[in-house]
């Protein structure tokens, strides 16, 4: 009799569900992504403190200050504001949609910019003319 060869059985790693275990609202599995506990950051029991602190953190970076809307009455308050949230995207994580809202708030800052030089150039002229002749000048103005 010959002898048989070795067969090779391969064995299987025991299979590690990569999607969450808990369930959604409507009582679905959960297809989020789990972490090594077997739970994603939304189901993990462990994570409980975590997720409360993160939806209080979410609801104060919404807000302003006081939970009221920033007064803007100049070009220098918009500009202002707009530095504000460049610096606050700059420090997100460099994604496509982040890289996209600093170019539109700075395309914004460099309008305001050219737009605050005019104005004080405006105000420079309409001083000059003042002096000249402040009854011609102000005869016209309709305030």
């Amino acid at each position: 009799m010959t002898p048989r060869k070795a067969s090779r059985r391969r064995t299987s790693a025991p299979k590690t569900s990569l999607a969450c275990r808990g369930k959604t609202a409507s009582g679905k599995p959960c297809r989020a992504h789990a972490g090594r506990f077997g739970y994603c950051f939304a189901h993990d029991p462990s994570l409980a403190a975590k997720r409360d602190q993160a939806k209080r953190n979410g609801g104060r970076r919404r807000a302003y200050g006081n939970g009221s809307s920033p007064s803007i009455r100049s070009i220098e308050d918009v500009r202002q504001g707009l530095c504000g949230v460049v610096g606050r995207l700059e420090v997100q994580d460099n994604t496509v949609s982040v890289a996209r809202a600093l170019t539109g708030a700075y395309s914004v800052i460099l309008s305001t910019l050219e737009k605050g030089d005019l104005e004080r150039r405006l105000e420079a002229l309409e001083e000059m003319m003042a002096e000249k002749r402040p009854e011609a000048f102000h005869a016209s103005d309709p305030a």
